[in-house]
């Protein structure tokens, strides 16, 4: 499995979620914007990678989330 796969599944268990809809908003997930900051603050430490703030703010879709962490640890 791919690192970006196991941080899909690390979500999908963190945030309880059964069938990850990529076009969900976030908030249609329960996941609010401190959760989207907790967790990429948590991806930062385990695999050493750094997010900026402006990248954090223009998260929508779990897509968008998904995408800069594709963009980030690849």
């Amino acid at each position: 499995m791919d690192k970006v796969q196991e941080i899909i599944n690390e979500m999908k268990e963190k945030y309880e979620i059964k069938d990850l809809n990529l076009n969900a908003s976030l908030t249609d997930l329960q996941i609010d914007s401190l959760d989207v900051v907790e967790f990429l603050l948590s991806l930062e430490d385990k695999y050493n990678i750094t997010f900026e703030a402006e990248e954090m703010q223009d998260l929508k879709t779990a897509s968008d989330l998904i995408e800069l962490i594709k963009k980030k640890v690849k």
